[in-house]
């Protein structure tokens, strides 16, 4: 019995020594994992994504409020024809709905009516929106930056987050100002038509 109590101190000792490495380097592995997906995350989805966006809509801003002899001078500015496709993709993933393209489709709108009617008023009102976009992102960027995601598939839970809901409903907002311009016109269904399709 003697013999027992004195060999099992050392046996584990032995024991707690040879897996110290192998729990320090599967330690050392989770957390490079988790900061290749943070990386990957503020790579693919901020930087390419919010920041991308962030900076395309701020030149649009800036754009639309220098001074001109007329609006075409402005809305003439090859800027405007650009349309970030990829980043605006990226977005999606995470806002999860079409409130973004609707939004850019509305403004893309407004660009042509400033252009077409020679409305200064027109102008304004999509220099406020992309003013206001910019401002939106910050916000956004700023509340997915604190948030940490611990494998590529969390990316789709974001929607759930209050900052990308609060994203939306801003988008949607917007998109209601912008397609009540009594210029643009609007489909109604008529009586008795879905907006179901055939499969």
């Amino acid at each position: 019995m003697k013999w027992l109590e004195l060999t099992i101190p050392p046996a584990v000792s032995v024991f707690v020594g040879g897996m110290i490495p192998i729990v320090l380097f599967y330690l050392k592995e989770w957390l490079d994992s988790r900061k290749r997906i943070s990386e990957w995350f503020e790579k693919k989805y901020i930087e390419d994504a919010i920041d991308s966006l962030h900076q395309f809509f701020g030149e649009w801003a800036i754009l639309s409020s220098l001074p001109a002899k007329s609006v075409q001078e402005l809305v003439a500015n090859p800027v405007f024809n650009r349309v970030p496709s990829q980043a605006a993709a990226t977005l999606a993933t995470i806002t999860g709905g079409v409130s973004f393209q609707n939004w850019f489709n509305a403004m893309r709108g407004q660009w042509l009516r400033a252009a077409n009617q020679r409305d200064w008023n027109q102008l304004v009102k999509f220099h406020t929106h992309a003013a206001s976009m910019v401002e939106h992102l910050n916000v956004l960027r700023r509340e997915l930056l604190g948030h940490r995601i611990r494998a590529k598939t969390d990316a789709y839970s974001l929607r759930d987050l209050k900052c990308v809901a609060d994203f939306n409903d801003s988008l949607q907002r917007m998109t209601d100002d912008l397609v009540a311009d009594p210029h643009v016109t609007t489909y109604t269904p008529r009586q008795g038509e879905t907006e179901e399709r055939p499969s």
